[in-house]
């Protein structure tokens, strides 16, 4: 495979997103989100906002951004912002790492422990995966999670994927309504991170500890691996004219530390980015939310 680095210059890469003309991502570290244009230029909004691990585009042009304390919107061109969930019954949410549109307006999204992982004290804590419907109703999917992460569809719609970070890649089958039903581990695999699914079925998995992608059969056994240049790939995503593109993120050396240590920031180097793979193989279209935000 040949890759092409299209952005250059950050800590650590999260969240890529193809609207159809441009990618969007976020970092953990130096905040909030970007979107990388056809140009190679660069535009950022809400970087006061550290720790965003998901993005989803709103059918109104909004963004909805992950982090601490819950999920947040804001629209670009405007300004605008609020407040999309920041509880649970009643319970204050620690943190929201990715999330990702159901294709029912709604979205999933992965709870984390941004509270004591931030303090230093455990992260791998308590996790689990929701649905967010349109009109603002919280189901819970399952918990059991080590460390959630990255999270997709099926391409039939029938089974929502989620990342346990620390187990592997975990599958519930959905009912016509969407509501969740059986749940088991799909594909055994330490330490991925991100991923996404292909138009069939294949789960592409970023390795971050060993530097490698891997693709996941429907069978849920790793197809084949191939290595990132520099190692550390984050996420990942299709995007380009017809979705063969595929985009990987990285994060840089001593990233991960320092999101659990922010004193050591000023040490990371910037040299976490985001590749290109042309023909890797075939997307399906992102799906965008249909929340009403005011």
């Amino acid at each position: 495979m040949e890759f092409e680095k299209v952005a250059d210059g950050f800590c650590l890469i999260e969240a890529p997103r193809w609207d159809g003309s441009n990618l969007w991502f976020t970092d953990i570290l130096l905040g909030g989100f970007r979107r990388l244009n056809a140009d190679r230029s660069i535009d950022a909004w809400l970087t006061e906002r550290t720790t965003v691990g998901g993005l989803a585009l709103n059918d109104d042009g909004a963004m909805i951004v992950s982090g601490t304390g819950g999920i947040v919107w804001i629209h670009p061109e405007t300004g605008a912002s609020g407040t999309l969930i920041d509880t649970i019954d009643g319970e204050p949410i620690s943190g929201v790492n990715d999330i990702f549109p159901d294709g029912r307006g709604g979205l999933y999204f992965g709870t984390v422990d941004h509270i004591n992982m931030l303090a230093g004290k455990e992260f791998f804590g308590k996790s689990a995966l929701y649905r967010l419907a349109p009109d603002g109703t919280t189901t819970f999917f399952h918990d059991g999670i080590g460390f959630s992460n990255g999270i997709g569809l099926s391409p039939d719609g029938c089974s929502v994927y989620i990342v346990d970070s620390a187990a592997g890649v975990i599958g519930t089958e959905l009912g016509v309504d969407g509501s969740p039903g059986e749940t088991a581990m799909y594909a055994a695999l330490e330490g991925i991170d991100g991923m996404t699914v292909d138009a069939e079925g294949h789960i592409w998995g970023a390795l971050i500890q060993s530097g490698d992608v891997a693709k996941i059969g429907p069978d849920g056994k790793v197809a084949e691996t191939f290595a990132v240049p520099g190692g550390h790939p984050v996420a990942l995503c299709f995007g380009g004219p017809d979705l063969t593109d595929l985009y990987i993120t990285t994060a840089s050396q001593g990233a991960g530390e320092a999101a659990l240590d922010r004193s050591q920031l000023p040490s990371v180097p910037r040299t976490a980015g985001i590749y290109r793979v042309t023909g890797a193989g075939k997307g399906m279209p992102l799906a965008r939310t249909s929340f009403v935000l005011r």
